[in-house]
């Protein structure tokens, strides 16, 4: 006779592959955000095709450090009069 799995192994199972998961996404979040953050020429093309991405990622920076000021920076390099 087989033993049937018990619902506490199925659980578990289930609750390891939600990590891996989660530690995927996580790892793929901060890929994007280390290319944002290092190069200008990305968040250029992300200003032209996802402008809600770069206005959150502004925002996040600007709300971590006040004094931060990239979005000034990229809006003079670009020739984008700043508000």
């Amino acid at each position: 006779m087989r033993k049937q799995p018990r619902k506490s192994n199925l659980l578990v199972n289930i609750g390891k592959g939600v990590l891996v998961v989660e530690f995927a996404a996580l790892c793929v979040a901060y890929y994007y955000w280390r290319k944002m953050n290092h190069s200008q020429a990305y968040r250029y093309q992300l200003s032209k095709e996802h402008p809600n991405i770069l206005a959150g990622y502004y925002k996040v920076g600007e709300y971590l450090d006040s004094k931060n000021s990239v979005r000034l920076y990229d809006k003079r390099c670009w020739g984008i009069d700043s508000e």
